[in-house]
């Protein structure tokens, strides 16, 4: 199936991974459901495309995520990764002293 590069911009303004969703979409559904998926959102992205802070559905999330709060668990794994990283240093030390390069 051949895609414009406007085809292309518009599964972008509605898909995170317009090329997965393309493959995905071709092996399941059919190539119509991808031109509808075109059709369907032309206009929505056509109306948006030139605003100056257009972004695109995978700039939108990034952005999205990283203005979410991080959750506990998260915050649990940066301190854990960290005190990982302590150690590392402190072995890596240890060993060089016990060469007698440090």
């Amino acid at each position: 199936m051949e895609l414009t590069q406007e085809d292309k911009s518009v599964l972008a303004h509605v898909v995170i991974d317009p090329d997965a969703w393309v493959e995905h979409a071709l092996a399941t559904v059919g190539e119509q459901a991808v031109r509808a998926k075109i059709e369907r959102w032309k206009p929505d992205y056509l109306a948006k495309k030139d605003l100056s802070d257009y972004k695109n559905r995978a700039e939108r999330d990034a952005i999205e995520e990283e203005l979410r709060e991080p959750t506990v668990e998260q915050i649990e794994e940066k301190k854990i990764q960290a005190e990982m990283q302590k150690l590392l240093r402190e072995q890596a030390i240890v060993n060089l002293k016990a060469r007698g390069e440090l």
